[in-house]
């Protein structure tokens, strides 16, 4: 006789069998996301989402969780949303189409910042380098050789007057 814990223990396969397959034939929405790198002159990223299905889709950029941008393209159609980053600073950018997350990437802007003017006295791009004062190794010489004369004069004296004021014949 089969028992009845028997009988669900040999259940679970068969309703999982039948469960997966139909979770597994839910087709992804059809688009094609791509992201471009930050643009150092205006700190976008352009996100290129191609519709590759056979319908409409719509669709939803978030940057950082907050919404940029929203559209629905018809079947071949290329839509470019930007996506400000501000700089030296990194965003989430995500593209989302019927509650299902499309794709999503990290981007970084560390796009450098340039000086108004390069001339040959400009210390970040001309040959020579302002002066910033003596060598800081030369500095620490001096303040160890200072500290030195100061604790040996300190032991000098300390030595000459201790055994006097403790010792009397």
């Amino acid at each position: 006789m089969i028992s009845p814990l028997r009988l669900a223990l040999a259940a679970v396969p068969v309703g999982a069998a039948i469960i997966v397959p139909g979770i597994a034939l839910a087709e992804p929405p059809p688009l094609k996301v791509e992201f471009s790198d930050v643009n150092c002159r205006s700190n976008q990223v352009t996100v290129t989402i191609t519709n590759m299905g056979s319908k409409r889709t719509e669709y939803t950029v978030l940057k950082d969780g907050e919404r940029v941008d929203r559209g629905d393209p018809d079947t071949g159609e290329t839509n470019k949303e930007t996506v400000t980053v501000d700089p030296r600073d990194s965003a989430r950018i995500t593209v989302v189409s019927n509650n299902v997350e499309v794709a999503e990437e990290k981007v970084y802007n560390d796009c450098k910042r340039k000086p108004y003017h390069r001339d040959n006295h400009d210390w970040g791009y001309g040959r020579r380098l302002p002066y910033t004062g003596p060598p800081a190794d030369l500095m620490g010489k001096l303040a160890t050789g200072a500290g030195l004369l100061m604790v040996g004069g300190i032991a000098w004296w300390m030595s000459a007057i201790w055994p006097r004021e403790t010792f009397r014949f």
